[in-house]
């Protein structure tokens, strides 16, 4: 809420509410108000504003206004209303003993067991010593346990028939407030209800294997002091049956004073150390004073009433014969069902101002456990002096004009604050330590008195942010210190950076640590036999030692400065079928953050900010970095260029041996996002392999690389198919034309012989021969084969044309140009006997029954 002329200047009210009485209206003040608020006088009533001047940030001057709702959160003072219900007050000076007691004067039956069971009881804390049991009931073999009311701040606890069952408060509880509080069990449903103000907390399935009985009651202890009940206590009543949820509604809105038929309050209690008054159920449930400042005022024109320089008498419903002060009465307070006019200079009112929420301030970085010892609320006993008192011991307030946090029940001042501007308590300010607070016995240190809710985060200044907003790369707080102390990690004492953590689950179980391998980039050199590798490694584990701080939910935010990343345990991974050795790094280039994987397990005591704390053994660590490794492969190419490779990625954790660390066989993973089509495979899916009998945990990444052969089949096999078959089709050239034939076949088995060179020396030297090389052999010699049967034909053709060995053509005459002279040029075979075209037709039929043959066996071994 923001209010914007309050004298002079501007004001801004954070969240801040505070305890007060009155306020003199002076002028106009107030009067930027909206409409709504003006309209709230009846909802809520302030009993004061109390005005302190802050010097923020570049000495720009603020006016904070401190307002306390008046309703139901009040200091009352007793006898103040008409006779009604009797209130017990206990331990008003707030020190802890066992005397402090009211035994209960009614008649209670021993005899009568209670089987189903309603306690109800309405209290105003003062504080709290421990915690406080205000009702027991007891006989003469147990003094508690039986049926027992116990009330802390966060939580509460009913007892039936020694069965004690914490119950947790949606809201916690407020000190110096009028609470009711009932606890209903129904032994046929077996549920255990919880009731605060009238609205249901929770239910809980429990069976209650006892009834309960007594002899007698007490109000306002336990066994020990630490137990007692420190504040006012009444219409604590207990029934044989459980109240309906409309019953209890009643009796928390003061609409029914129904009384217990088991214990009844108005029968009365013998007080010890105990004080009585009166006090009206109206009073308690709607403490609200009569008489309030309203703004409209006449003190510029007499007779004309206005908010805001604007008239509005005709709008006031003024009480009869009012207004009436003439010239002396210029300001307007409401009456009940009216307004009347005051004089502006002698009467101090109470003004009204809208609050959704009263404020509970949290005092923080004093290492308290307890919210007893945390939580404050802030009241004006007295006009100009403002205190903060603390739900247990504690109270912050003016000493000699310093502000001082001191213990009442010592008596002892356990710090000053050291002068600041604004000199005001509120916000992260440094204290000067007259006691030890979190083992520090002296000096200065910051502390932190804040107005914010759970779930916000108080800025230097006590303004409010959502506490999702701190340390999120941008600046949220006006001060700017919403990014300041950003750290995640917080290291216990005696941290020792070169043991590993032990396992989260056994200390004899070794720790497991999740490998995630993200290839982005592959490439594979056959003849160098080697698999270049561009790829994330990222690894995962729990250090149970540590504590987090301030995790957020996008990891992305959890990114640790390298500051601190040289302080962490990190786990040491060694590359092993690389040419070098190599292995993880920590440098400029290494990424760790935390991952939150686990709700916040508290605060943290000793910060003096809010600071959530998330568990090492349930959050873990994880540190990342881009490798580019070259991996030796062991290539088997006795199939290529039909091969089907294999390649490793061999990764050993080198920190520890495999008894304190191990790669975590179901959570790590491999991905691949480089292309999978490279230029000579296609890579399959990569798999982790897990195993190793060494003294070291192990793991490989299996690449399956499947040869592409569509170059091969372009580039060798179809060419060489060409080829046989130029050298085959030579056969059918005339026998005659032996040159023709021999040059022909010839041309083709260099060209064979070259290919088969240049594919060679594409390939690893291998002791062993490859597919492509018994083709190419082969392509050698079934054109070898050719030029045999070239030259066998060619012997026994020109042997039975010429036996005598001498060679001699005969060639006819060609009838047609006889006149001319000329003679045919082409020789004849006519001196061919059949034995000749045999062998010629059996050169044409072998060569194609080898090549087949061969390619039958050649390629049913590489498909099988």
């Amino acid at each position: 809420m923001k209010l914007h002329r309050l004298g002079s200047g501007s004001a801004r009210l954070n969240s801040s509410l505070f305890r007060c009485r009155w306020w003199r209206p002076v002028g106009q003040d107030m009067s930027s108000l909206s409409q709504a608020q003006r309209h709230q006088a009846s909802d809520f009533i302030v009993r004061h504003l109390l005005v302190k001047r802050f010097i923020m940030r570049g000495g720009a001057s603020l006016w904070a206004a401190v307002v306390l709702v008046a309703c139901n959160v009040h200091l009352h003072r007793p006898g103040r209303g008409a006779a009604g219900v009797q209130v017990l007050r206990f331990q008003e000076d707030r020190v802890a003993t066992t005397r402090t007691k009211a035994w209960y004067k009614g008649k209670v039956d021993p005899s009568r067991q209670l089987a189903s069971v309603t306690l109800c009881g309405r209290f105003y804390l003062f504080t709290l010593h421990g915690w406080a049991t205000f009702f027991s009931l007891m006989n003469e073999e147990n003094l508690n346990g039986i049926l027992e009311a116990d009330v802390w701040v966060e939580r509460v606890r009913p007892v039936f028939a020694r069965n004690w069952n914490f119950q947790l408060l949606k809201k916690n509880l407020w000190m110096s407030r009028w609470h009711h509080l009932c606890f209903t069990y129904d032994h046929q449903q077996h549920l255990i209800s919880t009731y605060v103000d009238g609205r249901l907390n929770n239910h809980q399935n429990y069976e209650v294997d006892k009834t309960m009985s007594g002899n007698g009651a007490v109000l306002g202890q336990g066994l020990e002091a630490q137990r007692s009940f420190s504040g006012d206590l009444t219409q604590v009543n207990v029934w044989d049956r459980p109240l309906t949820s409309e019953e209890i509604h009643r009796l928390a809105e003061c609409e029914d004073d129904q009384q217990g038929n088991y214990i009844s309050w108005n029968e009365g209690w013998m007080l010890q150390d105990v004080t009585s008054y009166e006090m009206t159920l109206a009073d308690i449930c709607h403490d609200c004073t009569k008489e309030h400042w309203a703004e409209p005022n006449d003190l510029k024109q007499e007779g004309v009433w206005m908010i805001n320089d604007t008239s509005v008498r005709d709008a006031i419903i003024w009480a009869p014969k009012e207004p009436n002060g003439l010239q002396y009465e210029n300001c307007a307070v409401t009456i009940p069902y009216a307004v009347a006019d005051v004089d502006c200079k002698t009467n101090l009112k109470c003004v009204t101002c809208p609050f959704t929420e009263p404020v509970r301030f949290s005092f923080l970085g004093t290492c308290e456990s307890e919210l007893r010892n945390v939580y404050f609320t802030a009241f004006q006993l007295d006009k100009e002096e403002l205190m903060f008192m603390g739900y247990g011991a504690y109270h912050i307030k003016r000493l000699n004009d310093t502000w001082a946090w001191i213990n009442v029940v010592t008596n002892k001042t356990i710090a000053f604050l050291l002068e600041s501007v604004p000199d005001f308590p509120m916000g992260r300010r440094w204290w000067q330590l007259k006691q030890p607070v979190c083992e520090q016995k002296d000096g200065d240190r910051r502390l932190l008195l804040s107005p914010c809710p759970s779930g916000y985060f108080t800025c230097n200044d006590a303004t409010c942010i959502p506490l999702p907003h701190r340390c999120d790369l941008k600046y949220d707080c006006g001060d700017n210190s919403d990014e300041e102390e950003c750290e995640l990690v917080s290291f216990p004492e005696g941290y020792q950076k070169h043991l590993p953590p032990r396992s989260v689950d056994s200390e004899e179980a070794a720790l497991s640590i999740m490998l995630t391998v993200i290839v982005e980039s592959l490439a594979v050199k056959t003849i160098d036999s080697v698999m270049e590798v561009s790829y994330q490694l990222m690894l995962t584990w729990r250090d149970n030692r540590l504590l987090y701080q301030d995790l957020k939910v996008d990891s992305t935010l959890n990114v640790l400065p390298l500051v601190t990343v040289i302080r962490l345990w990190t786990p040491q991974v060694e590359f092993i079928n690389t040419i070098k050795s190599e292995h993880t790094l920590m440098d400029g280039d290494t990424l760790m953050r935390v991952d939150r994987r686990a709700t916040s397990i508290g605060m943290k005591p000793t910060a003096p900010a809010e600071v959530e704390l998330f568990s090492g053994k349930d959050n873990t660590l994880t540190v990342g970095r881009k490798y580019g490794t070259v991996y030796m492969c062991d290539l088997d190419l006795s199939l290529y260029p039909f091969d089907v490779q294999v390649c490793f990625m061999h990764l050993r954790i080198s920190s520890s041996t495999r008894y304190f660390l191990l790669f975590d066989p179901e959570a790590s993973i491999v991905n691949n996002s480089a292309n999978r089509l490279l230029v000579e495979y296609e890579v399959q899916p990569l798999t982790l392999i897990h195993g190793g009998e060494g003294q070291f945990s192990e793991v490989k990444v299996k690449v399956p690389l499947t040869r592409r052969y569509g170059y091969a089949i372009l580039n060798i096999y179809l060419p060489t198919l060409v080829l046989l078959i130029v050298s085959y089709v030579t056969l059918f050239i005339r026998p005659a034309v032996f040159d023709v034939r021999m040059m022909s076949a010839l041309t083709v088995q260099l060209v064979i012989a070259t290919l088969f060179s240049q594919v060679s020396a594409s390939l690893p030297k291998t002791s062993y021969f490859k597919m492509v090389d018994v083709w190419l052999i082969f392509c050698i010699g079934i054109t070898f084969l050719t030029i045999i049967f070239h030259v066998v034909v060619d012997l026994v053709v020109h042997r039975q044309a010429d036996p005598g060995g001498s060679r001699m053509w005969v060639v006819p005459i060609n009838k047609g140009k006889l006149g001319s002279g000329i003679m045919d040029a082409k020789p004849s075979l006519a001196g061919w006997d059949v034995l000749g075209q045999r062998v010629v037709l059996a050169t044409k039929v072998t060569v194609p029954a080898v090549f087949l043959v061969f390619n039958i066996c050649y390629w049913g071994y590489i498909l099988g």
